[in-house]
């Protein structure tokens, strides 16, 4: 699994607030090769409990991300979350569901993700800027039966 450089982990200076939600800032990722980095809105939805902008409000406030140098994600130790322990955590969480964890991997958040989004109507274009995707990739992760 690839790691993670310094330079390109997520910190919370890299988020911002607003009465809508949050913008954050990602520096890179695989489909920005130049690096330019994007913004990504994440809006708040009715219902403390299922909305993202809520529960990273109270990560911010459990976990003490208050610096502009703290790692956005990381341990209450201070060592940050890479792609190898949050893969492990979301497997481990997986399993303490009662589901198999040799049928999920991380791409399975990208599959309910592009699949929730096809199943409520949305328009292609929509799932595609959503996901991030320019190209048909998206059809790769929408599961409708």
């Amino acid at each position: 699994m690839p790691s993670i450089h310094k330079s390109n982990r997520a910190m919370y200076r890299d988020i911002s607030w607003s009465v809508e939600g949050i913008h954050f800032f990602i520096k890179r990722s695989k489909t920005d090769q130049m690096g330019k980095g994007t913004t990504i809105c994440i809006g708040r939805t009715k219902g403390r409990h299922t909305c993202p902008v809520a529960a990273m409000e109270a990560y911010i406030e459990c976990y003490r991300c208050s610096t502009h140098s703290t790692p956005l994600f990381h341990f209450r130790d201070g060592r940050p979350l890479t792609p190898k322990s949050f893969r492990s955590t979301f497997l481990s969480l997986v399993d303490q569901c009662g589901y198999d964890p040799a049928k999920y991997n991380t791409h399975s958040l990208h599959i309910g993700a592009a699949t929730a989004a096809a199943r409520v109507g949305l328009l292609i274009d929509t799932i595609q800027k959503l996901g991030r995707w320019r190209s048909k990739a998206y059809q790769t992760y929408t599961r409708i039966p």
